[in-house]
């Protein structure tokens, strides 16, 4: 005899629940439809365990409390069952690719955070470098950052996801987010990322193609050795005892992000007579500021802009630069080197 407080169901119920839930286990090896994306599936076994358990609690329902359940969608459940977990963060999938459920996005773990290479030029005397920072995110979506650094400008945009898998990644249509000097910069074209190591991917663009390297990235990505103000030594010929004195150039390095204008000149010195070229008794003062667009191996910047308040006369360096930092001496250095030709550096001492 049943007792009064038990849960009491009918005999056809019963019976239907019992059918429903078998069907359920004979569709747990049916292969999911396909998506747009080549990315490799979740395991079958952890994504429809919340079905099957939908259905063992229907059928129990005759010895407890009947609890009714709702699958909102295939992957995951309001507990993080075969998702995301609890706190809504993803959950890289069983199978040991590194992807992240497709409901958070399809980037596979290997490729995320930053990559630099030298597009022409060397390691040591860059010409023209790329730089891209992935995160996470779906096709279609805006997923990779990317900065572009010739001789005479500096372009920084966002690309769209294509596709992803776990030894590529590729990006097409871009867009422009800054211009060094302004209106000079086209969006990238399709960009593909090859896995060579952990720590080494093949970029290429078109028929370029470079060898990216893993750097550094987020609100503190410039390294602890550029950090600080700096002052240029002038080593001139024959120069009279007072021509430092009249002259300073002055860089100050400001920590931040790639893609910040992090870089600061400050520049005094004697104004010239247009006539006579003899030194009036005024001094130019100049403003300008770089932004920064690589952290490798080097710290990249891209061509100086002139500030607001700066004198007229005022003619900053159209190229972009590129720092290397070392002692001299017995003291901290930053050597700048131009990346539209070849010339001596600019020297500068920690001040």
């Amino acid at each position: 005899m049943s007792l009064p407080d038990e849960p009491w169901l009918p005999a056809g119920l019963l019976a239907g629940l019992g059918r429903h839930a078998a069907r359920l286990l004979d569709a747990d090896g049916d292969p999911t439809p396909p998506t747009p994306v080549t990315v490799p599936a979740a395991p079958r076994g952890r994504r429809r365990t919340p079905l099957v358990a939908a259905a063992a609690v229907a059928v129990l329902a005759v010895a407890g409390t009947f609890a009714a359940t709702q699958w909102k969608d295939r992957g995951g459940t309001d507990d993080g069952a075969g998702g995301a977990g609890a706190t809504g963060t993803p959950v890289a999938s069983a199978g040991g690719t590194g992807t992240s459920d497709d409901s958070a996005g399809i980037v596979p773990d290997d490729f995320l955070g930053a990559w630099e290479g030298v597009l022409r030029g060397s390691a040591d005397a860059p010409y023209e470098t790329g730089r891209i920072e992935i995160t996470q995110g779906r096709a279609g979506e805006k997923t990779g950052v990317y900065v572009h650094v010739t001789g005479e400008r500096l372009c920084m945009g966002r690309s769209t996801l294509v596709s992803a898998d776990a030894d590529r990644i590729v990006f097409g249509e871009s867009d422009v987010t800054t211009s060094v000097p302004k209106k000079r910069c086209t969006p990238a074209a399709h960009q593909t990322l090859t896995v060579r190591s952990p720590e080494v991917l093949e970029w290429t663009s078109g028929d370029v193609s470079a060898t990216f390297h893993r750097s550094k990235n987020g609100p503190k990505a410039v390294p602890a050795a550029f950090v600080g103000h700096w002052q240029q030594k002038f080593d001139v010929l024959d120069a009279p005892p007072d021509y430092e004195e009249s002259r300073t150039f002055e860089m100050t390095v400001t920590q931040g992000p790639v893609g910040a204008p992090l870089v600061r000149f400050s520049e005094n010195y004697p104004r010239t007579d247009d006539e006579t070229g003899e030194e009036t008794g005024d001094l130019v003062h100049c403003e300008s500021t770089a932004v920064l667009g690589g952290v490798g191996d080097l710290v990249v910047l891209g061509p100086p802009q002139l500030e607001a308040g700066s004198d007229p006369e005022c003619t900053p360096s159209e190229s972009a630069q590129n720092l290397r930092a070392d002692r001299f001496e017995g003291k901290e250095r930053v050597l700048m080197y131009g990346m539209s030709a070849d010339g001596e550096p600019a020297e500068y001492f920690r001040r």
